[in-house]
């Protein structure tokens, strides 16, 4: 397979999972807006709800608009790795919860919240560079990329923090860590392939921003 037909059948691949995913979210929000409520826990979850439809919907305007890829990884390995990091955050949500206390469901939910918010940031300035299988389209260096190299996957890990807090049990510990080992995985994977792509632009981006964790003091100073 050519590397422009595999580009093209991952993309129609992702815009039928993230579709799905999409209609499953609707209805979700939509039955969460016709239960009773009104409580603060409630107008989280109302929150987290419709934080992740509009995460859901811009990852699939992003898939419809990203730019053709000119790099891409070597060997399935990383496609691997790259698929079952993103759906390992899914099959998070899906473990039943257990009986968590209320200040930790609120807290889980908050978290969640907050990382859905922040994704939604990294994303938007990601924009047509946006993929599940590290590839280089466009080297971005703006916004949340001028903080942290790797601005989506540090807000995901928020969410996942949030749901392995609010699902408050062992398998969503386990899975959490797992999703975490896979997704720095994935920051290796998209790195080298970034620097095949811009080697000389890359390499002086590494070494003015941090890889997952801003520079608080530095960005003070310069301040």
């Amino acid at each position: 397979m050519s590397a422009a037909l595999e580009d093209r059948f991952g993309q129609l691949t992702m815009l039928a999972l993230f579709s799905v995913l999409l209609m499953t979210k609707v209805n979700s929000f939509a039955a969460m807006m016709a239960s009773s409520g009104g409580d603060a826990f409630w107008s989280l979850r109302l929150l987290q709800d419709l934080l992740s439809l509009a995460f859901l919907a811009l990852v699939v305007a992003m898939t419809i608009r990203r730019l053709p890829a000119s790099h891409g990884p070597a060997g399935i390995e990383p496609r691997i790795t790259a698929v079952a990091g993103t759906f390992a955050l899914m099959g998070l949500v899906a473990l039943p919860a257990g009986e968590a206390p209320m200040l930790a469901r609120l807290a889980g939910i908050t978290l969640m919240a907050v990382g859905l918010a922040g994704s939604i940031y990294a994303l938007l300035h990601l924009g047509r560079a946006f993929s599940i299988a590290p590839t280089a389209r466009e080297l971005v260096t703006s916004g949340p990329y001028g903080i942290v190299r790797h601005p989506l996957y540090l807000t995901e890990a928020l969410t996942a923090v949030g749901i392995v807090i609010a699902h408050w049990s062992w398998p969503a510990v386990l899975l959490g860590a797992v999703q975490f080992a896979l997704q720095y995985r994935r920051i290796g994977h998209e790195e080298q392939v970034l620097r095949d792509a811009f080697p000389d632009s890359y390499q002086a981006y590494a070494a003015r921003v941090p890889q997952l964790l801003p520079r608080l003091g530095g960005q003070l100073r310069r301040a």
